[in-house]
This record gives structure tokens, C-alpha cells and sequence, in this order.
């Protein structure tokens, strides 16, 4: 399958929360977010890497994010609706993980401190 993108500016509301220190809340936009459910793995990790890096995701319990477009067709991206039918939640603990999660950490420091829950 092609990679197709969303151009649209989609701005982002995220909570990280992890083991050992406070919860950071950030503010960011991105564009050119992939359409397609099968890139939610993808997508996770790069706002991981590039929000708070991998160094500072070592011990990451936990993500909460809430996302918002001006376009209309937005929830209507697979994708999108991934990440709502999550409520925008993503458990990084070893014993609350799922497989997204696991795609998420695969071959990266991301959460790899991190306590079971």
C-alpha cells in the first residue's frame, strides 16, 4: 500500500506521563500525518521521538492525546479514528501493553525502564 499523507495542519494535545518524573504537557502541530490505520504505530513513535526523544521516553508509563483539525474530513481518516477508539490513550507499562504499543517500542529505548503497572 502507498503511504498516503494528510496534508492539513493537525494540532495535538499531549500528555506524557512516566515512572520517574512529573507528567509534561505539550502543545504541537503536524502535518502531513499518514491517512491509514496501519501507520498509528508510526505515528505514535515519531511524536515520541521528535516531542520528547528517545532518551527522555526511556521511562514513559503512558501518553494521552487529544488532536484537533479545521478540516471537516478529518475524523473521517482511519487513522484518526484509530486513535479515538484508544479515547487517545497509550499504555507503555509491560503488563498493560498491546500490540501497537509493541510496534511503538520495537527497536527503540521507548519505555524500556519502564515499571509494570
Amino acid at each position: 500500500m502507498t503511504k498516503v499523507v494528510f496534508k492539513p495542519t493537525v494540532q495535538h494535545n499531549v500528555i506524557f506521563t512516566f515512572d520517574d518524573k512529573d507528567q509534561e504537557i505539550i502543545d504541537f502541530s503536524f502535518a502531513n500525518i499518514p491517512a491509514y490505520e496501519e501507520y498509528e504505530s508510526e505515528y505514535i513513535r515519531q511524536i515520541i521521538l521528535k516531542v520528547i526523544g528517545e532518551e527522555n521516553a526511556k521511562a514513559l508509563s503512558k501518553i494521552s492525546m487529544a488532536v484537533s483539525c479545521e478540516e471537516k474530513d478529518f475524523f473521517k481518516l482511519p487513522l484518526i479514528k484509530s486513535v479515538f477508539e484508544r479515547d487517545g490513550k497509550y499504555y507503555f507499562q509491560p503488563n498493560q501493553r498491546d500490540d501497537i504499543e509493541n510496534e511503538i517500542i520495537q527497536g527503540t529505548k521507548i519505555a524500556s525502564l519502564t515499571k509494570d503497572f
